[in-house]
C-alpha cells in the first residue's frame, strides 16, 4: 500500500469546515492505495482485513483495451458505529433496518484513468467472532440512492440488496464472508435486523439556541448494533420510518450555523415512545467525537 495517501479537505480561513459534508468527508477513513500487476493473479488486503482478489488479464480500459501492466487500486473500508456516525454512513436498505458488518468501496486506475472489470473480483470481509448474527445469514448490498423524496441525496447512500450469495470461507485461521462483485462501487455486507415487532415512526424535535442552520442531518443508532438509519427532515423535526417499536437507541444530530458546528444526542428508551427532544449546542470537533464514543 502507498503510505500517506489522504484526501484533502479545503476550508475557509478561520472556520474548520464550510459545510457538514466537509466534516463527514474528513472523518471518512482515507483511501488506501495499492499497486498491482494486472497481468498476474493478485490479492490485496486492507487495513481492516478486507481482501480483494484479481484474476490475471481481467482489467481493461473503458474502450475495451486489455491492461496487463501496473495499475492502482484504491480501497476504502468503513466499519463500526463510530465511523458510520462520524462519516454519516447510514446502513438501511430502503425501509428495512440493516445491521452492517462493513462498507467497502474500491476503484481501479491506470495513469489516472479509470479501468473496468472484465471478470468478477472476489471480495472477502472478516467475520467478527463477536457478532450476534449467524454468519450464514449475511447479505450483500450495493450502493443506491434513496427513493423517498425527502431523503434523496447525492451524499447519503441507500443500499440495494443483491441476489449474489454470501459464502463463509476460511483463509488461514480466519473466517471471511466471500462474494464476487462485478464492478467497482460501494458494497455493504450485513444482516437484516430481524426483530419481529410492529413498526413505528420515530420523530426527533430539534431544540437549539440558533435561529437557523445552513445544513442539518440526524441519524438513529440502535443500541448494541451497527444499525444507522438516516432521519428525514421537516422544519425542526427529523423522522424515521419502520423502526421496530421495542428497540432502544440514540438520535444523533449535526448542524452547521454561521461556520459553527452544533451537535446533540438523545437516548430513545424505546421506539414506541415515538417522540423525543434533541438539544443541540455549539460544540468543538473533539467534543463531538468524545460524545459519540460515550453513547
Amino acid at each position: 500500500m502507498i503510505p500517506g495517501h489522504v484526501p484533502r479537505v479545503h476550508t475557509y480561513t478561520g472556520s474548520p469546515y464550510r459545510t457538514l459534508e466537509e466534516f463527514f468527508l474528513k472523518h471518512r477513513p482515507p483511501e488506501q492505495v495499492f499497486l498491482i500487476n494486472a497481468g498476474r493473479n493478485s490479492t490485496i488486503v486492507g487495513e481492516k482485513g478486507t481482501r480483494l482478489t484479481f484474476s490475471a488479464h481481467s482489467l481493461s480500459t473503458t474502450t475495451g483495451q486489455r491492461i496487463d501492466d501496473q495499475i492502482q487500486v484504491r480501497l476504502t473500508e468503513i466499519s463500526g458505529r463510530l465511523e458510520y456516525l462520524l462519516a454519516a454512513r447510514p446502513t438501511a436498505s430502503e425501509d428495512r433496518v440493516v445491521d452492517a458488518i462493513s462498507q467497502v468501496q474500491f476503484n481501479i486506475f491506470r495513469d489516472g484513468a479509470p479501468l473496468q472489470l472484465n471478470e468478477p473480483v472476489m471480495m472477502e470481509i472478516p467475520v467478527s467472532p463477536h457478532s450476534p448474527h449467524p454468519p450464514g445469514n449475511a447479505k450483500l448490498f450495493a450502493r443506491s440512492l434513496p427513493t423517498v423524496r425527502s431523503v434523496k441525496s447525492n451524499t447519503f447512500l441507500d443500499w440495494r440488496p443483491l441476489k449474489t450469495p454470501v459464502e463463509v470461507r476460511k483463509v488461514g485461521d480466519r473466517r471471511y464472508f466471500g462474494f464476487p462483485v462485478q464492478r467497482c462501487s460501494w458494497y455493504q455486507c450485513g444482516h437484516f435486523f430481524a426483530r419481529k415487532d410492529a413498526k413505528v415512526m420515530v420523530t426527533a424535535k430539534i431544540i437549539a439556541n440558533t435561529n437557523s442552520f445552513e445544513s442539518q442531518e440526524a441519524f438513529l443508532w440502535l443500541d448494541d448494533s451497527n444499525v444507522i438509519t438516516k432521519l428525514y427532515p421537516s422544519d425542526r423535526h427529523f423522522s424515521g420510518l419502520n423502526i421496530p417499536r421495542r428497540v432502544s437507541g440514540h438520535v444523533i444530530a449535526y448542524g452547521m450555523s454561521n461556520g459553527q458546528l452544533h451537535f446533540g444526542a438523545a437516548h430513545l428508551k424505546k421506539a414506541a415512545d415515538k417522540l423525543l427532544n434533541v438539544y443541540m449546542q455549539p460544540m468543538a470537533e473533539a467534543e463531538i467525537i468524545e460524545s459519540i464514543k460515550h453513547l
